[in-house]
């Protein structure tokens, strides 16, 4: 059998309102205008990934982690704490460059046991 492992979904909008929120007062600034559609959809006439990518910019993709839940006893991490974990992760790897005002990632909460 195959587990889904999945939250739920976010929009790009939606994670770069969170990316804005956790590192605008870091010195980075993620993009806030938003592409509009119609930019995709005629850009997705020349590029055959951005004419499958289409899709998923309009409807959101279904999908059921009650398998996840359920046999293995998972809870998901919420997307927004992964996407500010994935954030950082890519800071601390040195793929995205350090700015002065770059603070480090929040220590990690103890669990109460």
């Amino acid at each position: 059998n195959r587990h889904i492992i999945y939250h739920s979904t976010m929009w790009v909008r939606e994670a770069a309102e969170v990316l804005r929120a956790e590192f605008a007062s870091q010195g980075y600034h993620p993009p806030s205008i938003p592409l509009p559609n119609w930019v995709v959809w005629l850009a997705s006439w020349f590029n055959s990934t951005l004419a499958t990518r289409y899709r998923t910019i309009t409807q959101p993709l279904p999908f059921d982690n009650s398998r996840m839940k359920n046999v293995l006893k998972i809870e998901p991490t919420l997307p927004q704490k992964s996407l500010i974990d994935m954030a950082y992760s890519l800071i601390e790897g040195g793929h995205v460059p350090k700015t002065a005002q770059y603070k480090g990632p929040p220590a990690p909460e103890v669990s109460q046991l």
